[in-house]
């Protein structure tokens, strides 16, 4: 490969020179233990495809929580077929369809996450515009504050973590830097609210579905796209 014929032809000097410049991980088994902790635990990875990049910040995402001994919850978008071929389905094959379009990534379901885990203090960044008063652009970082349950949510422990059969009613994200404040709120504090949107589930035959969520994602990886 590329890197025994740079190492065959290369004399020490410049092989101690490119290991020194070295920033791409190529044995595992050679990081210093100091990559898995702050500031290097919360920061975000580059991939060049969504499919990955949306699976690890899950995985990272539960990781955070472990660590820094919080609380995970999770949360799921809610998706109404708008297709009759689809209405007119049994529960039963309707949810596992529903379950299917859970998998997808945020690109693919107009900003609003399938999957979203809970925890205080985990690094966020917002999919979409929310508020241009404030600046909160797609793509403003912030943390989670906390969240407002609604009042019938049936919460479900499964290894730890509880998984939440309906949305929050809002997710305080906190804005560092900033001094505005809303109502009793801390400064910097926002809530959240969900959103509805309509998304293709098939781009080629048009059939859609209308999804409620928010526009939200914890921030552990990225494209290398986005971050150009």
């Amino acid at each position: 490969d590329m890197e025994t014929v740079i190492s065959g032809s290369e004399c020490a000097s410049c092989a101690g020179a490119r290991k020194d410049r070295q920033r791409v991980v190529t044995n595992p088994a050679s990081v210093s233990p100091e990559v898995h902790r702050h500031p290097y635990s919360e920061a975000p990875a580059l991939y060049s495809f969504n499919v990955p990049r949306y699976f690890s910040v899950q995985l990272r995402a539960r990781e955070f929580a472990k660590q820094n001994g919080k609380q995970l919850s999770w949360c799921h978008a809610t998706d109404v077929p708008l297709h009759p071929g689809d209405r007119d389905l049994s529960t039963e094959t309707l949810d596992k369809k529903r379950v299917g379009w859970l998998l997808r990534h945020d690109q693919q379901t107009c900003n609003l996450t399938s999957l979203l885990p809970l925890a205080v203090g985990m690094p966020t960044r917002l999919t979409d515009s929310v508020d241009r008063g404030r600046a909160l652009y797609r793509g403003r970082r912030g943390v989670i504050y906390g969240w407002t349950l609604q009042p019938e949510t049936m919460p479900q422990e499964v290894d730890g973590e509880w998984l939440l059969d309906k949305l929050p009613l809002c997710i305080y994200l906190h804005f560092p830097g900033v001094e505005w404040r809303i109502g009793k709120l801390p400064p910097g504090v926002y809530p959240l609210t969900k959103r509805s949107r309509t998304w293709k589930v098939n781009k080629y035959t048009g059939i859609e579905t209308r999804r409620t969520g928010f526009l939200l994602i914890p921030d552990f990886g990225s494209t290398a796209h986005m971050i150009q």
